[in-house]
């Protein structure tokens, strides 16, 4: 999917140009977070439960490619769910798949 104009609110670039690399990168920081994931081409539905199995928090992933800088980009979408935990989770997420998966704090 490419974005431009409005498209591009919520959306964090990364340094990649192969999306295929940044889907591997999203996907393997999900995971190591322990995320419940859906995926369906290059979008993610995330979902963190609590203790008792209620969602705590779900939220879209999807990876986009971003014409005017020639790089790819992810766009953030909380569905449902608290906001500070949202944050928290997406930034651990982003951060995690800029650095490729070495920064695993």
């Amino acid at each position: 999917v490419t974005v431009t104009g409005k498209g591009l609110c919520n959306v964090s670039t990364t340094s990649h140009h192969n999306p295929d690399s940044v889907l591997t990168e999203l996907t393997r920081a999900l995971v190591y977070k322990g995320v419940a994931v859906q995926q369906k081409g290059y979008i993610f539905r995330g979902k963190i439960s609590d203790p008792s199995g209620l969602a705590k928090l779900s939220f879209e992933l999807e990876v986009v490619r971003i014409p005017n800088l020639n790089v790819v980009g992810i766009r953030r979408k909380r569905l449902k769910g608290d906001a500070w935990c949202y944050k928290k989770v997406c930034e651990e997420v982003l951060r995690m798949t800029a650095a490729g998966g070495h920064n695993r704090t």
